[in-house]
């Protein structure tokens, strides 16, 4: 694209950023009120996949120096931010519960190179090698627009409660490396696995997934069903 003698390139993308903000949420928006409609079950995923193209084709077309940047080997910036950790209402628990959970903040080898970011809520003093505590873990999936948070911000309270009673349950609240994209996404969820089995000796798992995370959670609970049975305790859509 070439710009104008009395415009920029910034300037003249401009247009087209608010063209693909307002087609994105127009149909993310028509997605979550008909969840269940033939549009979202079979047009949705790939209208998405297509908007995600998209926009790493149109960061192409900017300036190298209006390219946001970051570290390869750290969470994205969303899933960095320390207001993540916790719910609000997380001091409320300490009259409640004599222990209370820890957060730690993962960044997920997948494939190799790439990274996926994600807060894992662990129980007290947990350790593998902890007597009576609960083998197993919950893996909180969002929507197509990815993130920590959940439908709500509600996966910060589930995370902080369910890691923080008499027998605490693990929750990771995992992010996508690209959101919308159902194979990539399912890589997310399987390095996770492998990841917190082999650091925590974690081996059954539940995976939650809200709107479009429930594909790669069924995907990933067919997959298993056939390689890893024992893993896999439950999946919730």
């Amino acid at each position: 694209m070439r710009a104008g003698p009395d415009s920029t390139p910034e300037t003249n993308l401009r247009p087209y950023t608010s063209w693909w903000q307002g087609c994105h949420a127009a149909i993310y928006e028509i997605h979550e009120h008909n969840e269940h409609s033939l549009f979202s079950q079979t047009l949705f995923p790939p209208l998405m996949n297509i908007f995600a193209r998209f926009c790493a084709d149109f960061l192409k077309l900017l300036p190298k120096q209006q390219i946001p940047t970051m570290n390869p080997s750290q969470p994205s910036s969303r899933s960095a931010t320390p207001s993540l950790q916790h719910a609000t209402n997380f001091p409320a628990l300490k009259e409640a519960q004599h222990s209370l959970c820890t957060v730690e903040n993962l960044s997920i080898t997948v494939g190799g190179t790439g990274k996926v970011p994600g807060f894992l809520h662990l129980p007290a003093s947990y350790s593998p090698t902890q007597p009576n505590r609960v083998p197993a873990a919950a893996i909180l999936l969002s929507g197509a627009g990815g993130g920590v948070t959940g439908p709500s911000a509600m996966y910060l309270s589930m995370g902080d409660k369910l890691a923080s009673l008499k027998r605490a349950i693990p929750t990771l609240r995992l992010d996508y490396r690209y959101p919308a994209d159902k194979n990539p996404c399912v890589k997310d969820v399987i390095s996770a696995m492998d990841f917190m089995e082999e650091k925590y000796s974690i081996n059954r798992f539940v995976l939650v997934g809200w709107s479009f995370g429930g594909a790669p959670v069924f995907t990933v609970g067919g997959r298993e069903s056939g390689t890893h049975s024992y893993r896999l305790h439950n999946t919730v859509s």
